[in-house]
This record gives C-alpha cells, structure tokens and sequence, in this order.
C-alpha cells in the first residue's frame, strides 16, 4: 500500500490519458469514475481509487496519497481540462488544501462562492458572530476521543479565541453561535457543533462536512503519566510485519521516537528525530504530525509486551518489545 515514486510530469502524463484514454480506453476510465453506491441507495463520493465529488460548484476527480513524511494530492477539472498536482515532503503540509487554493487562482471566475471555510487573510477584527465569554470558551476547551478512529482532537482558547488541534494542524473557530463554529482554512468545508450537559459540562462534539471526516467525539481525559510510568514505555520495538525497530526513549521529560530502522539495522530516514509521542488516554500515544497513535499492550502483570500501531486506514500493526541483553 502506497510509496509509489513519481514526479509531477509523469502525474501530468496520467492525467492526461483520462481525456486521450490512449491507455486503457473511455470504457476503462469510466468505469475507475464509476461511483459506489450503497444498499440504501445512497451514491458515495468514492469510485475506484477516485474521490468524484463537486468544489465550489464544479465537477471534481481527486485522490490524495500520504506515506511516511510525504504526502500528496491530484486535484482535476473534467470540464475545464484544468488538473493541479503537488507533492510535498513535509507531513502538515496540507497538499489537499493548496491544490485547492492553486484552483481558487486561475478558475475562481467560474466557481460559486466559497462556503464555511474562512480563509486567514480574512479581517479576522470584523464581528462575523457572537463573541463568546471566557466561561463559556471554557466549558468547550478540553481533549475529545473518537472511539471508532481511535483518534484525539483538543481544542483550546489562545488570546480570547478557540482553536481545534486535529490531524498534526491547527485551525481557527470562527464561532456561529455559541456551540457551533465553522474551521478557519481547513482544507475542505468543515463545521464544528458541541453538546453540553445541563450543567454545561461537556457531552460530545461533532464534526461534519465531508464524509471522510465526519465523527463524533467524546470529551476524555487526557493521561499526565509520571515520570516512573513514562519510562516504563521505552525500550525496542520490532514488527515482523513491516520488518522495522522503533526506538523509543525519554529525552527532557518526553516519550520520543528517536529512531527507525531496518532488520538489519540500516536506518529509515523520511521521519524527524527524535519524534514527541504525546499522551492522549491511558496507555496511547500520539505522533501528531503523522496522524498515527501507538497502543501500548501489556501483560498480566501490567508489564509492557509491546504495541499497536495505527496510522491512517492501517490499524492493529503489532511491535513487540525486544528483550534487553544483560
């Protein structure tokens, strides 16, 4: 899955054969654009290894990609034979987003106005909604877990204004109401809406727009382990499955990935080192800027054994621990 080499040439070369069909016909390529449907009758946004989907009132066909430090997105205009193609080797660098805004530049007379988004350059000192008080920035501000995608998303209030960190970035809350907020330059239309108990106490936040991120997520408390408890999480690390050692270490009072490599012991390069493991709930871990989190397993006497490595659609990857040599 993934690490697939090209360049930006060969990408417009690929792009281009879906209007030639020199290679594979107009049969073949219309039915890679075949959109699902499920048993309801609903039709997906998903076809074939192709997202079919409209941006800002035009016909769309992307797919992005992500592997290792890398990521990628190919953004097409069917109608207008207009593609945009970037490839980025850095992990937040928000590929989908800047295809976007490389669009907005030379076919932005033809597309309808944008919605939800808010782009930064916006005034951000003009009123757009209600302004909220710290009590009740306060009662929204906290950690959320979405159980299903195993996945952590804060949000917090810096100089009088809320922000979401999810996904190794974080966005602005313009707020629409008091529990309702569009996300200030989120790559896609995207609406944040919090539940509070009678109380105010938090009850859950959900986040909607496009269907690959739509979740809801339930308030958590994020885990504070000791020092003691956090050395207990280091040591070597081996998969079978993907024949790689993870060293992980703490380093001025942090978990951290400070090294990957081969079975036979050759370094993987493409990740910063040493890398923050961040603390989300008890015995789980975050590599933020990777969009990945490590469960760590242990056995009946509460000794670490290893862990679970999830990251992205690819979940359950075990590593076990590698006995020290005395």
């Amino acid at each position: 899955d993934g690490a697939v080499h090209t360049s930006v040439q060969d990408l417009a070369k690929w792009d281009e054969n879906f209007y030639s069909a020199r290679i594979g016909g107009k049969d073949f390529l219309a039915e890679l654009q075949e959109q699902g449907k499920l048993t309801t009758g609903k039709t997906l946004e998903y076809a074939k290894g192709l997202f079919i989907k409209d941006y800002r009132g035009l016909h769309t066909v992307r797919h992005g990609g992500a592997w290792g430090g890398y990521r990628a997105e190919l953004l097409r205009f069917p109608e207008q034979h207009f593609s945009v193609a970037c490839l980025c080797n850095l992990a937040n660098a928000n590929p989908e987003r800047r295809v976007e805004q490389v669009a907005d530049i030379y076919l932005g007379s033809l597309m309808k106005p944008q919605e939800g988004a808010v782009p930064a350059s916006e005034n951000t000192k003009t009123p757009t909604g209600p302004t909220l008080t710290s009590e009740q920035m306060a009662n929204l501000t906290g950690m959320y877990r979405n159980a299903a995608k195993e996945n952590v998303a804060r949000v917090s209030a810096v100089d009088g204004k809320l922000q979401l960190e999810i996904y190794g970035s974080k966005f602005g809350l313009r707020p629409v109401s008091q529990t309702q907020f569009l996300l200030i330059d989120f790559p896609i239309d995207a609406k944040l809406t919090f539940e509070l108990q009678p109380d105010h106490a938090r009850r859950e936040m959900k986040l909607s727009g496009d269907e690959m991120i739509a979740a809801t997520y339930q308030p958590v408390t994020e885990f504070v382990p000791s020092a003691d408890e956090l050395a207990t999480y280091t040591g070597d690390f081996k998969s079978d499955e993907l024949g790689v050692l993870y060293r992980l270490r703490v380093i001025d009072g942090k978990l951290k990935l400070v090294g990957i490599s081969d079975s036979l012991g050759i370094p993987r390069t493409g990740l910063p080192m040493p890398n923050p493991l961040r603390p989300t709930v008890t015995d789980e871990f975050e590599i933020s800027d990777q969009g990945s989190t490590i469960q760590f397993l242990k056995d009946e006497k509460r000794s670490i054994t290893g862990f679970n490595l999830n990251a992205g659609g690819t979940r359950g990857i075990e590593f076990l621990r590698v006995p020290e040599l005395r």
